[in-house]
């Protein structure tokens, strides 16, 4: 039968167990030091003298013992020390009141009373932290200044952490009574795991130091402080490992109630708390999402001491990094000139989007455009996902976006950008110009480059072009222009160029299948020793074991060609031929424009006079002032071959010279920076790779016929190939019936040297019917001794009346036709008859000549 008074002393014994379990006495008459309780540390320096703990060493040193001891709330400790000398510096005695290690001479945190160790002998408290004493509390001074010490001495701290120090102390050894020598209050360390004593000793002390009746209670301070969550991670797509501050409660940690998930995973399956009594395994289904970061909520939670947490969210990440390979990310987007502002922050930007599987981490990932280079920070994007890549300053006005240092400035006519994994391997790459833009308009800022189709990852200019969005461009989100834009053309040779002895160069108008075995013959015969690709994958470069001959036409044939999306090559055969040194006047100035029209570009037209191939390498186009060369402009760092009798033509932009002048021929016409072209007179040369000025022509705006009522846009063109290049009478204006231009073909103005009858007119079809075709039309056509003829050509009727004026003080070139329909100033159709065609014809000289031909008009 339970009574009262059993319940009252078993609450009472409860209470007591709680208040004392970290009690330690110990009065030695066991005789022993290691049980009961146990002692540890530098045993064999110790013994047990007459029930007294004694040191017993043999040379000078240190020695400490460390019994258990978690007493430090409401905590008493009471020990009796003799030492049969009087201390000092050097032999002095340390008893650790509270410590969290037991290795009292290691670093360690806690409080320690000296008895002794100073000039006033005397009794001091100290807390250390770590490696650090710090005195908190100084005892008496000369307390202990005796030649044999023998006193009690009795610690208290309470639960508010005030400590109290007590001696009992006199000549003859302890009274009964103690004497309070100071307080204090700290709370630094509100811990303890052991207690302890340390002697420190020279030779001739290390036998004299002893200790007896320790007393030690009190309790570890009560823990009122609940478990928290340190940390949250995924271990792997069905495991997660939650990390708490402290040793929890078994029961609660182990509910699956307590913990809840986001993003469809909710309560998971089972909850295991692990051997080290913090941490719970929580298994969930379904599976994590690689990549996806989560929230998991935890609450319920308690520690032993049923302290029950708050609720708390703490996030993971799952990502398990998986092989990246090339175009798994490419270059879908970029800002390379965004000024004047369209909508958008006038901020240059790069957008990537991850066209893998897998969520990509671009932790130590490079952006660069071959010069400048920027490491990307830690970013996680997700299968199907863009991100805007830009400066730390302007990363804040995008969406989806992260700023880094060094972002690469990217030049508004065309550079490179190339993204890199932390292993230095290319992931993409590109190389844009102005081209890419396919509108004059967008192209001169403001509008950003988008690519139209991410499955084509072979394509180039084709598959990029301005954006169509109104802000000027999409970053971050789908482009504006995203379309099926698959390659279904084949590669072509651009050109095949002998760039050495023994080497072979070959450019394509795109990129190559880079893993195909491309096969190769030479005709005449050439043994092949190896085929390889540029890094752009645009460039096949083939080295033969003997050398090419100069002037013998070779035949390459090429097999098992394709592009990266394995359209293979069709036209597989071509030719080559040994470039052959230039020597001056081998390629003539023939052609130049320096006035252009409104939105025009310069360009400058070259004749190869020769038999010979030559090709531009490190060639350049200058300024040529006093025979010195300035201001150059290389013409191509890679080859561009002219062939024997033909032309080439150069201008910053070849579209725009093809808008406006229609004839322009764009397979001889390139892109190139020109020099400095001034509009009234100037310079321009033409520079070998060694710097020789293999021709230049010093031009002048009074070159140009003096009839022409407007210059601009009006080209020189060269007479006569024979004749010097800087003699003014050897250009002309370009022929109005040519559109003023002839870039890529025959001047208008050439001579040629070649034998024409003078002043020859012909009317051809003298007989026409305006109604009928092909003899709708009729042509006067007619052939000078040079250029630079202005005429007036009228039709005549029977009575002399002029009824169609076809040319009023028009420039001619050498050679041409003007045309006539059959009608009339008026409007109106000449009626069927006998009709003039007067032409004269003069010149700046003063030279007048006057042609009347007769045609007839009729109808059926």
């Amino acid at each position: 039968m339970i009574t009262l008074k059993s319940t009252i002393v078993f609450l009472f014994l409860m209470m007591t167990t709680l208040i004392t379990f970290a009690q330690l006495q110990d009065d030695f008459t066991d005789g022993d030091f290691t049980n009961n309780p146990s002692w540890n540390g530098d045993n064999g320096k110790f013994t047990i003298s007459t029930n007294l703990l004694r040191l017993n060493d043999v040379a000078a040193g240190t020695a400490y013992l460390s019994p258990a001891s978690a007493a430090i709330h409401n905590a008493s400790w009471e020990f009796y020390i003799r030492m049969d000398f009087n201390t000092s510096s050097g032999n002095y005695a340390k008893v650790y009141l509270v410590s969290d290690q037991s290795d009292l001479s290691s670093t360690l945190n806690g409080y320690f009373l000296t008895i002794g160790g100073s000039t006033t002998d005397q009794i001091d408290l100290y807390k250390q932290t770590g490696s650090t004493p710090t005195k908190i509390l100084s005892g008496i001074s000369n307390s202990i200044n005796f030649t044999t010490v023998k006193a009690k001495i009795k610690v208290t701290r309470d639960a508010l952490g005030n400590w109290s120090l007590f001696t009992d102390v006199s000549s003859t050894g302890p009274t009964g009574t103690y004497t309070l020598e100071g307080t204090v209050n700290d709370v630094t360390h509100t811990s303890s795991a052991f207690f302890g004593v340390q002697c420190i000793y020279t030779i001739t002390r290390a036998t004299l130091f002893y200790f007896d009746d320790f007393n030690v209670t009190g309790a570890s301070v009560p823990d009122m402080i609940p478990p928290t969550v340190i940390s949250t991670q995924a271990i792997n797509q069905n495991s997660v490992l939650v990390n708490f501050s402290e040793v929890l409660d078994a029961t609660s940690a182990q509910s699956t109630l307590n913990y809840s998930i986001n993003n469809n995973i909710g309560t998971p399956t089972s909850a295991t708390l692990q051997t080290d009594n913090k941490s719970v395994l929580l298994n969930v289904s379904p599976s994590l999402t690689n990549g996806l970061t989560y929230s998991i909520q935890v609450s319920g939670v308690k520690d032993p001491d049923s302290n029950i947490m708050l609720p708390a969210t703490s996030d993971f990440l799952y990502f398990i990094a998986q092989p990246v390979a090339k175009k798994d990310v490419i270059v879908s987007e970029f800002m390379a000139d965004p000024s004047p502002p369209v909508g958008l922050p006038e901020v240059e930007f790069v957008e990537v989007f991850n066209r893998s599987t897998n969520p990509i981490d671009f932790q130590n990932w490079k952006l660069s455009d071959g010069t400048a280079t920027a490491t990307l920070p830690h970013f996680i994007l997700m299968p199907a996902s863009r991100l805007v890549i830009t400066t730390t300053t302007g990363a804040a006005q995008f969406n989806a976006s992260i700023g880094v240092t060094g972002f690469p400035s990217l030049n508004n006519a065309g550079d490179n950008i190339i993204l890199k994994t932390p292993g230095n391997a290319t992931v993409d790459s590109i190389t844009y110009s102005t081209l890419w833009y396919h509108s004059d308009e967008k192209k001169d800022g403001g509008w950003s480059l988008e690519i139209v189709d991410p499955e084509n990852i072979c394509e180039e200019e084709n598959n990029w072009t301005a954006s169509e969005n109104v802000n000027g461009g999409t970053p971050g989100t789908i482009n504006s222009v995203n379309a099926s834009n698959p390659d279904v053309t084949a590669p072509e040779i651009l050109s095949a160029v002998i760039i050495g002895p023994k080497q072979v160069e070959i450019n394509f108008n795109e990129k190559l299948d880079g893993h195909a075995m491309v096969m190769a013959q030479l005709n005449p015969t050439l043994i092949i020793n190896s085929i390889s690709y540029s890094s752009s994958l645009k460039k096949v470069i083939l080295l033969t074991s003997d050398s090419f001959q100069p002037s013998v036409a070779y035949t390459l044939m090429l097999n098992n060609v394709s592009d990266c999306s394995g359209n293979a090559l069709i036209q597989n055969e071509i030719q080559l031929i040994l470039p052959e040194a230039a020597s001056a006047n081998d390629i003539l100035i023939n052609e130049i424009l320096f006035n252009p029209r409104s939105g025009g570009v310069d360009f400058v037209e070259l004749f190869n006079t020769t038999t010979k191939y030559i090709s531009f390498k490190k060639w350049s186009l200058t300024n040529y002032v006093d025979n010195v060369t300035s201001n150059a402009k290389q013409i191509e760092s890679g080859n561009i071959i002219i062939a024997p009798k033909s032309f080439m033509v150069f201008a910053a932009e070849p579209s725009t010279l093809k808008a406006q002048y229609a004839r322009t021929i764009e397979s001889v016409t390139y892109s190139t920076t020109l020099p400095s072209m001034p509009d009234d007179e100037g310079s321009i040369a033409l520079v070998d790779s060694l710097g020789q000025a293999i021709d230049y022509f010093l031009y002048s705006n009074n070159y140009h016929t003096p009839f022409l009522k407007d210059k601009e846009g009006v080209s020189l063109e060269r007479v006569s190939l024979t004749s010097p290049t800087n003699d003014a009478n050897n250009w002309r204006s370009a022929s109005q019936f040519e559109n003023f231009a002839t870039p890529g073909y025959k001047n208008s103005a050439s001579a040629d040297g070649t034998t024409i009858n003078e002043g020859e007119v012909t009317i051809e079809p003298e007989i026409f019917s305006p109604q009928v075709a092909p003899t709708d039309f009729t042509k006067i056509n007619y052939h000078f001794e040079q250029a630079g003829y202005v005429a007036n050509v009228t039709i005549l009727d029977q009575q002399g009346h002029t009824i169609k004026s076809l040319a009023n003080n028009e420039v001619l070139g050498v050679e041409g036709f003007i045309r006539w329909d059959g009608d009339r100033d008026d409007g109106g159709r000449a009626r069927a008859g006998y009709y003039i065609a007067l032409m004269e014809v003069f010149n700046a000289a003063g030279k007048v000549n006057v042609f009347r031909k007769r045609v007839v008009v009729m109808y059926r």
